[in-house]
């Protein structure tokens, strides 16, 4: 009987993971499961290439091509290790073998600026195409946060736009030298 192999998150380590499976173990039945309503994709590519014109077709990781079977838009709801199953937000069951819980992060919610319209808290594929669509000439835009992902943003996004693009964030952020100007809030 071939290994069952259930991949729990849709991010890199689960795609490389899912890649690495096919290789050591061909036969193996290779499930990955992600709430994104996307397939695996590098997210380097949100920040700066997909601004800059870039297509959305290079940023995906392609792991279904290998032969693994992708849900996308599932969230695992229950894991019954004694069992070996993982059950999902739609009521289905996976049994597995082997179990890889790759999750990843959020981006942090801000209690004074909830993540609803016209706010988007920017950490997937999707956030990037409503992003995007929110974006034009003239429009403005504010990036809240100094980590990796807001630093790119906030370095591509206004060479693709031409609009105003203040940043915002920590004076312990990672990159204080960035070339926008730092906006401090006051209430």
């Amino acid at each position: 009987m071939a290994n069952r192999y259930v991949l729990i998150g849709g991010g890199l380590a689960s795609a490389a993971a899912a890649k690495a499976l096919r290789v050591a173990d061909p036969e193996g039945r290779v499930t990955l499961v992600t709430s994104e309503v996307d397939p695996p994709y590098r997210r380097p590519h949100l920040s700066k290439a997909l601004w800059k014109g870039g297509d959305v077709a290079k940023a995906m990781l392609d792991v279904a091509s290998s032969g693994v079977e992708v849900r996308t838009g599932r969230t695992a709801k229950a894991v019954d290790v004694d069992g070996r199953r993982v059950e999902l937000d739609d009521g289905e069951t996976l049994d597995y073998d082997q179990l890889l819980l790759a999750t990843g992060a959020r981006a942090r919610s801000l209690p004074v600026l909830p993540a609803a319209p016209p706010v988007v808290a920017y950490r997937s594929l999707a956030d990037y195409r409503v992003a995007r669509e929110r974006s034009g000439e003239g429009k403005r835009a504010l990036v809240v946060g100094g980590g990796f992902v807001g630093a790119e943003l906030a370095a591509g996004r206004p060479r693709h736009r031409q609009c105003d693009h203040p940043c915002m964030w920590e004076t312990s952020g990672y990159f204080p030298a960035l070339k926008c100007r730092k906006t401090i809030a006051s209430g």
